[in-house]
């Protein structure tokens, strides 16, 4: 039987204390998240064989992302809908964590980490600050 396998973008925010979590705990986090959600995700072969993720490019420490993406690939052969994914994996996810969307996208599609080429930030002070102190800073 031949299990077809099906590229899928997550959409997730970072917030919280999760933002003092550096890029390679990220993964590892995910990597148990998506095995505690029951999520069919494919594995590389060979020796050690690991799930098949990529990440967009990673945030600076300390640094909440309200957008952040990752590409998975998994096996069709467990039917999963996105909102079922996405349910089962905020069921596992801790405070800080939230996945927004789980889609398909087209197996030519290129990473996230390829795509991303420009980012909004917002500045948040914890008192008033006048213009001209900004612009001196």
């Amino acid at each position: 039987m031949e299990v077809f396998v099906l590229k899928v973008r997550v959409k997730f925010e970072k917030t919280e204390g999760m933002r003092f979590v550096g890029h390679l705990d990220l993964m590892r986090f995910f990597q148990k998240s998506i095995r505690r959600a029951n999520i069919p995700i494919k594995y590389s072969e060979g020796f050690s064989p690991h799930q098949i993720m990529s990440f967009g490019a990673p945030l600076s420490m300390g640094v909440a992302g309200l957008g952040e993406y990752m590409d998975i690939e998994i096996s069709d052969d467990k039917k999963i809908t996105s909102e079922d994914a996405v349910k089962r994996l905020n069921e596992v996810m801790c405070q800080g964590m939230k996945v927004l969307k789980f889609l398909q996208i087209p197996e030519d599609s290129k990473p996230a980490m390829a795509l991303m080429d420009t980012a909004d930030f917002k500045a948040e002070f914890k008192e008033r600050a006048e213009a001209e102190n900004i612009k001196n800073a």
